[in-house]
């Protein structure tokens, strides 16, 4: 997949670069900053996290994935592999954030950067709290799925 973004890349702009390269630019440059020059003068977490609404769904999303993972573990939930997949890479994802949240950037005081978690939290959700009908059929669903990414 990303060789054929890495292609269409370089068909839509000319020049031959890894399409990812600004993204991950802006990563790098985001772990640099020693404050977060987006929050006002009191950046502490009593001030910015009880008004944080927008932390409302990424939460509950690692509640249900660490509670299926626990589950999953104690042999009471079964769970196929792009579920399982899902769930890590939201973990993941979520856990990375956390770590950026409790350095001095922090990222998750901002919905703008919280935002990136959601198209992981309609993932988790589609592969394990809504029930997909079985008569959907594998490649309808997985064509759907890629159509949506």
């Amino acid at each position: 997949m990303v060789f054929a973004f890495s292609v269409c890349h370089t068909l839509m702009f000319g020049r031959r670069e890894f399409f990812l390269s600004v993204s991950l630019q802006t990563a790098v440059s985001i772990a640099k900053l020693s404050s977060n020059p987006w929050l006002g003068p009191d950046k502490s977490l009593a001030h910015w996290f009880p008004l944080a609404s927008w932390l409302v769904f990424p939460i509950l999303t690692m509640i249900i994935c660490s509670g299926l993972t626990l589950q999953w573990l104690a042999h009471r939930e079964t769970l196929d592999l792009p579920a399982r997949g899902a769930i890590v890479t939201y973990l993941y994802c979520f856990g990375i954030m956390v770590i950026m949240t409790i350095r001095p950037t922090l990222l998750m005081a901002s919905d703008l950067y919280v935002s990136i978690l959601i198209p992981l939290m309609f993932l988790v959700f589609a592969l394990t709290v809504f029930d997909i009908p079985r008569s959907l059929g594998d490649r309808f669903f997985y064509f759907v799925l890629l159509a949506c990414c």
